[in-house]
């Protein structure tokens, strides 16, 4: 119990292991039929600052929460909405922000759920599958968030920050489109990778299959792709191109492989920082630019940097980690710089 009562604590403070983070989706995943978990979730919210909020109704609409879950443990009706969020996306969902779309939900003022939204939000150095009302499925990638209604009517519009892979259901009635960053993305069935993070020069759209319309933030149209095209935006130029691609270099993310092509090294950098949750600075303007190649699958960070060292004029050194008094450690950071005695060799 001390065990679980400190692992729910770290969850409420945004700190955990790996291993604590699939414990508690687990535990979470059980839902109603885990009292010692329900029971001490309710005690540690009890103790939050949080609890006494005025701010609309934050206790009310816990104890909301915690009515329908006990509820459903002696109901024979068919599951609702949000229980068929919680059942179905717990074990994916970080655990304070799961509450926090609940929280939107029963505050909506509608028993059918309409014009209430959901929202799944994915830390970095983690990566996540979900499935939408409608039957869509996708993953959702490092440091993204993903906001969708909690029931699809006429329309499927959902909004991304960051990036995600969408497998769509086809349905001719209701189109389905994805608001990223300054385009929007329109199809009726079809899946495609969206990457629109905000540190990034570029968002670009890659068609795996079907068809898709791109449009920008005046909703004018602005490509239709085929399968194994690219829609590219230049943010700072507000300038964009289509071009075809090996989709697989666009999408393999999702299986856990990172494959990096003729990319700039601080778009790389920012890349290794969201899927390893890792700060990293890039000293001097040599290596920013420079253009690198690689595939990682699966490789843990001290590996990834030991190859980076071996393939690129570069070289990196870690900070000391610093131990605050309650025991944890501070974020791992890493410095990249020219290695200058090897620059000349990549020329």
């Amino acid at each position: 119990m001390n065990e679980l009562k400190s692992t729910i604590h770290d969850f409420f403070k945004n700190r955990y292991t790996r291993h604590e983070y699939f414990s508690v989706c687990r535990e979470f995943e059980n839902g109603a039929g885990n009292k010692p978990f329900l029971e001490e979730l309710e005690k540690q919210w009890e103790e939050l600052d949080a609890g006494d909020s005025s701010d609309f109704n934050i206790k009310q609409t816990w104890n909301k929460i915690i009515d329908r879950i006990n509820t459903s443990k002696t109901s024979k009706s068919p599951v609702t909405p949000v229980l068929y969020l919680v059942r179905n996306v717990a074990a994916i969902l970080f655990l304070p922000l799961l509450i926090a779309s609940l929280f939107f939900y029963f505050s909506s003022n509608s028993r059918t759920g309409k014009n209430a939204w959901a929202e799944i939000k994915c830390p970095a150095g983690v990566r996540t599958e979900f499935q939408l009302p409608d039957g869509s499925k996708g993953f959702l990638n490092s440091n993204s968030k993903l906001k969708y209604p909690v029931i699809f009517n006429d329309a499927r519009n959902v909004y991304l920050t960051g990036e995600a892979f969408f497998e769509v259901v086809k349905n001719k009635r209701s189109k389905f489109t994805v608001t990223a960053g300054k385009l929007k993305v329109e199809v009726m069935g079809t899946s495609f990778n969206i990457m629109s993070y905000e540190d990034q020069q570029n968002e670009e759209i890659t068609l795996e299959t079907g068809h898709l319309k791109v449009f920008g933030s005046d909703n004018k149209q602005l490509s239709i792709l085929s399968p194994d095209q690219q829609f590219v935006l230049n943010k700072e130029q507000n300038r964009y191109t289509k071009r075809e691609v090996n989709t697989l270099n666009y999408t393999s993310w999702t299986s856990g492989k990172l494959i990096i092509q003729n990319e700039r090294f601080e778009d790389v950098a920012k890349k290794l920082s969201r899927w390893y949750n890792v700060d990293i600075d890039i000293e001097g303007r040599t290596i920013k630019d420079f253009r690198y190649y690689a595939t990682f699958e699966n490789e843990p960070l001290d590996e990834v940097l030991r190859l980076i060292s071996i393939t690129a004029p570069i070289q990196y050194r870690e900070d000391t980690r610093v131990r605050y008094p309650d025991g944890s450690f501070s974020k791992r950071k890493i410095e990249f710089r020219t290695d200058r005695d090897r620059i000349k060799d990549f020329n």
